[in-house]
């Protein structure tokens, strides 16, 4: 048995602890309509599916826990596009999900036996006026202990 809550929660510390300039953290997901400019950028953990791969020679059950981070940047700056605002929060994610030590997999400090990003990080480019929007897709990758 794995314990999911711990793992969803430890990442999203994880990253809130690395993606500087937050001004607001949660792992309750609103609109960006409903997340005043004033409280951006703003960083969102959301849980998302848990796929099992069972291997029938007895080798443990690995659990593939999928999650989402969705950032909002606002800019107010008629100069400033919202992905000049957007990029270097979705460089940071990158960039704490890259393993320490080259060669190796990011563990997240040992919660999980692999972590990285899954699939295209889609973002609203610069269509939304000032509103800048990012969805970035993730796998945890857990391996279940045995009783």
């Amino acid at each position: 048995m794995i314990q999911r809550e711990p793992i969803y929660q430890g990442t999203f510390l994880w990253l809130k602890d690395r993606v500087p300039g937050l001004l607001k953290a949660s792992r309750r997901p609103a609109l960006w309509t409903e997340v005043p400019r004033e409280s951006q950028p703003a960083l969102f953990l959301v849980a998302g599916d848990m796929v099992p791969t069972n291997d029938p020679s007895g080798v443990p059950t690995m659990w593939r826990l999928q999650a989402e981070v969705v950032l909002y940047a606002h800019s107010t700056d008629p100069d400033l596009p919202p992905s000049a605002l957007l990029n270097p929060l979705i460089d940071a994610v990158e960039q704490a999900l890259r393993p320490e030590i080259p060669g190796t997999d990011q563990t997240l400090g040992g919660l999980v036996k692999r972590a990285w990003i899954s699939g295209a990080i889609e973002t609203s480019g610069d269509r939304l006026g000032d509103q800048g929007v990012a969805f970035i897709p993730l796998e945890l990758l857990v391996i279940q202990e045995e009783p």
